[in-house]
């Protein structure tokens, strides 16, 4: 199901926050606050979780056009942290934002909801805010 021209441009207007990052900074970190997904735009990006042991394990690895940040959706706080790997940059897209326009929008909601289904299929991740 396709958006409508006017989801589109709301959501074009949602992207109006970029961030350059270096490598190896951290995006966000286990236990900050959820309020954003960020698309990449340039570069890559990889989140990493701590087993029960302590030890950092990679959990996912994120490319051009990829979106993150869901791990935070369920629980209002990241379980992951996630760090650049080469210098790029990065659109954040305010979570409750993309709620108000979903709720204006069926198209752009039956998406997110798709998108949130696949991926909480594949990470065990919970969609519900």
């Amino acid at each position: 199901m396709g958006l409508e021209p006017d989801a589109i441009q709301q959501l074009d207007d949602l992207i109006g926050t970029r961030i350059q990052v270096m490598a190896g900074k951290i995006l966000y970190d286990i236990g900050n606050p959820f309020d954003a997904l960020f698309a990449i735009r340039l570069g890559s990006r990889k989140t990493t979780v701590l087993a029960e042991n302590g030890v950092e394990q990679v959990a996912g690895y994120y490319i051009l056009g990829d979106i993150m940040g869901m791990d935070g959706i369920g629980t209002a706080r990241h379980t992951s942290r996630a760090t650049a790997l080469e210098y790029g940059e990065i659109c954040v897209l305010p979570f409750d934002e993309i709620e108000n326009l979903a709720r204006d929008f069926a198209g752009l909601q039956h998406n997110l909801h798709r998108f949130c289904h696949k991926k909480s299929f594949a990470n065990n991740v919970s969609c519900s805010h």
